[in-house]
């Protein structure tokens, strides 16, 4: 039977995996399953990856305001918020 959120998940971390991330299973994660992101590993990896957020670290609570906005605004529309996120992931790496 077909699921649109679990199709959209596989879409999703498949195209993510063939971009070198790293799938974990959820569980294993220190979170809230009520959590929609690891906000500290977000908050690092933007600080590690980012020059103009290294310089100032405040600027990754702009992105996760952000990334934050995109989950509320698709409530119930699964495939809007992960294509949403995937642009903006895109575009992140594009200016790297």
């Amino acid at each position: 039977m077909f699921n649109e959120a679990n199709a959209v998940e596989e879409f999703f971390l498949a195209r993510m995996m063939q971009r070198g991330w790293q799938y974990c299973y959820g569980a294993d994660l220190e979170r809230s399953t009520d959590d929609v992101m690891l906000e500290t590993s977000v908050r690092a990896a933007l600080v590690r990856l980012n020059s103009e957020i290294a310089a100032d670290p405040s600027r990754a609570d702009e992105v996760i305001y952000k990334l934050r906005e995109i989950w509320r605004a698709a409530a119930g529309q699964l495939e809007t918020a992960a294509t949403e996120l995937f642009e903006l992931l895109e575009t992140t790496r594009e200016e790297k």
